[in-house]
């Protein structure tokens, strides 16, 4: 089964958000909700958030915070079936409840990519892949520059000798 991109995610989640908040102050009555399309979607980012493939960079509070916004929304759509039956305060609150859920997905799926470089190794001539999620590689290249800076920092002497 083809996982859902968080981008997609946006798309497919409930309906087509209006694009302003004002939008959402005069809901078109015409405007239908899909919740058996969102519990589908919810249970597909629920199964990816466990395997930890598409989102294994994910902080634990942040799948905390997406886990929770779900669960919000899924209350929220119970009965649900047009955008007009919901108040402002409530659409206002499923809307920033989805942004939430799509900025912190996007985000954990962009660390969780994997990057696979051929490096050679000292004293053979022969070269091995090395694979490395992109947060991995960053949090590497930070510790290779604090480990520069600490050597590069002059040391304090003892005056007493």
């Amino acid at each position: 089964m083809k996982s859902l991109a968080p981008a997609a995610f946006a798309v497919a989640l409930l309906f087509a958000v209006p694009a302003a908040a004002d939008d959402m102050a005069q809901p078109d009555s015409h405007v239908k909700l899909n919740p058996a399309a969102f519990l589908e979607n919810k249970a597909t980012v629920e199964k990816e958030l466990r395997s930890g493939d598409l989102y294994r960079e994910i902080e634990k509070a942040d799948k905390e915070r997406v886990l929770s916004a779900l669960d919000r929304m899924a209350e929220q759509l119970e009965g649900v079936t047009r955008l007009d039956q919901l108040s402002p305060e409530q659409r206002t609150a499923l809307f920033n409840d989805q942004e939430l859920v799509n900025t912190l997905l996007t985000a954990a799926r962009d660390e969780s990519r994997l990057v696979c470089e051929r490096r050679g190794t000292v004293g053979s001539r022969f070269k091995t892949t090395h694979c490395e999620t992109v947060k991995q590689r960053r949090e590497r290249a930070r510790a290779a520059q604090d480990m520069v800076r600490q050597y590069m920092r002059p040391t304090m002497k003892n005056p007493g000798g």
